[in-house]
Protein backbone atom coordinates (compact mmCIF):
# COMPACT_ATOMS: atom_id res chain seq x y z
CA UNK A 1 0.00 0.00 0.00
CA UNK A 2 1.32 3.33 -0.94
CA UNK A 3 0.16 6.48 0.66
CA UNK A 4 -3.31 4.93 1.38
CA UNK A 5 -3.93 3.41 -1.71
CA UNK A 6 -3.93 -0.71 -1.47
CA UNK A 7 -4.35 -0.69 -5.17
CA UNK A 8 -0.67 1.13 -5.82
CA UNK A 9 2.71 -0.37 -6.24
CA UNK A 10 5.98 0.92 -6.01
CA UNK A 11 8.45 -0.42 -8.81
CA UNK A 12 12.05 -0.21 -8.45
CA UNK A 13 14.46 -0.60 -11.00
CA UNK A 14 18.44 -0.75 -11.18
CA UNK A 15 19.18 1.50 -13.13
CA UNK A 16 17.11 5.29 -14.18
CA UNK A 17 17.06 4.28 -18.19
CA UNK A 18 15.49 1.00 -17.33
CA UNK A 19 12.54 3.40 -15.24
CA UNK A 20 12.79 5.68 -18.30
CA UNK A 21 11.93 2.80 -20.78
CA UNK A 22 9.62 1.12 -18.76
CA UNK A 23 7.66 4.21 -17.93
CA UNK A 24 7.85 5.12 -21.73
CA UNK A 25 6.89 2.56 -23.59
CA UNK A 26 3.72 2.46 -25.38
CA UNK A 27 2.72 -1.48 -24.28
CA UNK A 28 -0.60 -1.84 -21.44
CA UNK A 29 1.05 -2.85 -18.16
CA UNK A 30 -0.07 -6.57 -17.16
CA UNK A 31 -2.44 -5.90 -20.36
CA UNK A 32 -5.03 -3.58 -18.55
CA UNK A 33 -4.00 -0.02 -20.02
CA UNK A 34 -6.30 1.78 -17.05
CA UNK A 35 -2.70 0.88 -15.14
CA UNK A 36 -1.07 4.40 -14.62
CA UNK A 37 2.19 4.87 -14.10
CA UNK A 38 4.05 7.87 -12.31
CA UNK A 39 7.58 8.64 -11.41
CA UNK A 40 7.72 8.63 -7.40
CA UNK A 41 10.56 10.83 -5.71
CA UNK A 42 11.11 8.71 -2.09
CA UNK A 43 12.65 11.61 -0.16
CA UNK A 44 9.78 14.18 -0.73
CA UNK A 45 6.88 11.16 -1.14
CA UNK A 46 5.78 13.35 -4.41
CA UNK A 47 4.38 12.11 -7.05
CA UNK A 48 4.84 13.37 -10.84
CA UNK A 49 2.64 12.68 -13.48
CA UNK A 50 4.15 12.47 -17.09
CA UNK A 51 3.56 14.54 -19.97
CA UNK A 52 1.03 13.56 -22.39
CA UNK A 53 4.01 12.77 -24.94
CA UNK A 54 5.01 9.87 -21.79
CA UNK A 55 8.26 11.63 -22.20
CA UNK A 56 10.21 10.46 -18.48
CA UNK A 57 10.57 12.98 -15.63
CA UNK A 58 14.64 12.59 -14.47
CA UNK A 59 14.18 11.90 -10.60
CA UNK A 60 16.96 11.10 -8.61
CA UNK A 61 16.29 7.30 -8.03
CA UNK A 62 14.42 4.66 -10.09
CA UNK A 63 11.11 4.37 -8.68
CA UNK A 64 7.91 4.42 -10.53
CA UNK A 65 4.27 4.19 -8.93
CA UNK A 66 1.66 1.72 -10.42
CA UNK A 67 -1.98 2.46 -9.85
CA UNK A 68 -5.02 1.00 -11.47
CA UNK A 69 -7.59 3.16 -12.75
CA UNK A 70 -10.62 1.95 -14.58
CA UNK A 71 -12.24 4.47 -17.09
CA UNK A 72 -14.39 6.71 -14.65
CA UNK A 73 -15.38 4.01 -12.03
CA UNK A 74 -13.05 4.24 -8.97
CA UNK A 75 -11.93 0.72 -7.16
CA UNK A 76 -14.58 1.30 -4.22
CA UNK A 77 -17.31 1.19 -6.98
CA UNK A 78 -15.49 -1.80 -8.72
CA UNK A 79 -15.59 -3.66 -5.64
CA UNK A 80 -19.32 -2.67 -4.53
CA UNK A 81 -20.63 -3.53 -7.89
CA UNK A 82 -18.36 -6.91 -7.50
CA UNK A 83 -20.12 -7.56 -4.19
CA UNK A 84 -23.64 -6.95 -5.48
CA UNK A 85 -23.34 -9.41 -8.20
CA UNK A 86 -21.87 -11.91 -6.17
CA UNK A 87 -24.77 -11.18 -3.44
CA UNK A 88 -27.20 -12.05 -6.66
CA UNK A 89 -25.21 -15.18 -8.09
CA UNK A 90 -25.57 -16.30 -4.27
CA UNK A 91 -29.14 -15.41 -4.00
CA UNK A 92 -30.13 -16.91 -6.91
CA UNK A 93 -28.07 -20.03 -6.36
CA UNK A 94 -29.97 -20.76 -3.04
CA UNK A 95 -33.19 -20.17 -4.56
CA UNK A 96 -32.42 -23.06 -7.24
CA UNK A 97 -31.74 -25.75 -4.19
CA UNK A 98 -34.75 -24.14 -2.16
CA UNK A 99 -36.81 -24.92 -5.66
CA UNK A 100 -34.95 -28.35 -6.24
CA UNK A 101 -35.59 -29.23 -2.47
CA UNK A 102 -39.39 -28.17 -3.16
CA UNK A 103 -39.81 -30.96 -5.59
CA UNK A 104 -38.05 -33.23 -3.98
CA UNK A 105 -40.31 -33.04 -1.22
CA UNK A 106 -43.53 -33.12 -2.82
CA UNK A 107 -42.51 -35.89 -4.67
CA UNK A 108 -42.28 -37.58 -1.38
CA UNK A 109 -45.63 -36.08 -0.79
CA UNK A 110 -46.71 -37.92 -3.68
CA UNK A 111 -45.25 -40.96 -2.43
CA UNK A 112 -46.59 -41.37 0.99
CA UNK A 113 -50.45 -40.27 -0.77
CA UNK A 114 -50.11 -43.32 -3.09
CA UNK A 115 -49.16 -45.89 -0.39
CA UNK A 116 -51.63 -44.86 1.81
CA UNK A 117 -54.16 -45.41 -1.20
CA UNK A 118 -53.03 -48.68 -2.43
CA UNK A 119 -52.42 -50.25 1.14
CA UNK A 120 -55.55 -50.77 2.97
CA UNK A 121 -54.00 -53.50 5.15
CA UNK A 122 -51.99 -51.10 7.09
CA UNK A 123 -52.08 -51.69 10.73
CA UNK A 124 -53.41 -48.22 12.42
CA UNK A 125 -49.98 -47.38 13.67
CA UNK A 126 -48.33 -47.45 10.56
CA UNK A 127 -51.10 -45.45 8.90
CA UNK A 128 -50.53 -42.66 11.94
CA UNK A 129 -46.75 -42.73 11.55
CA UNK A 130 -47.48 -42.22 7.04
CA UNK A 131 -49.69 -39.44 8.65
CA UNK A 132 -47.45 -38.09 10.74
CA UNK A 133 -44.63 -37.95 8.14
CA UNK A 134 -47.35 -36.41 5.53
CA UNK A 135 -48.19 -33.76 7.97
CA UNK A 136 -44.58 -32.77 8.01
CA UNK A 137 -43.64 -32.74 4.38
CA UNK A 138 -46.68 -30.51 4.00
CA UNK A 139 -45.57 -27.69 6.53
CA UNK A 140 -41.48 -28.07 5.60
CA UNK A 141 -43.48 -27.52 1.84
CA UNK A 142 -45.29 -24.97 2.94
CA UNK A 143 -42.61 -23.00 4.54
CA UNK A 144 -40.05 -23.29 1.37
CA UNK A 145 -43.29 -22.05 -0.96
CA UNK A 146 -42.93 -18.71 1.33
CA UNK A 147 -39.20 -18.70 1.21
CA UNK A 148 -39.04 -19.15 -2.52
CA UNK A 149 -42.22 -16.11 -2.26
CA UNK A 150 -39.73 -13.74 -0.18
CA UNK A 151 -36.73 -14.55 -2.53
CA UNK A 152 -38.90 -13.62 -5.46
CA UNK A 153 -39.40 -10.02 -3.96
CA UNK A 154 -35.92 -9.77 -2.77
CA UNK A 155 -34.33 -10.46 -5.93
CA UNK A 156 -36.60 -7.78 -7.72
CA UNK A 157 -35.12 -5.58 -5.31
CA UNK A 158 -31.32 -6.49 -6.62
Amino acid sequence: MLGGNPEAALIEYAANEEAGRAISSTEAVLNNYFIRLRWYQEDSEQLFLLPQQNVPVPCSNSVVEVTSESSGETVKAQKAKKRKQDTLKLHQYRTKKKQEMLEIQIKCQKALINKLQKNKDMTPEERANVMKTFKELMDKISLLKEELKQAAKTNRVF
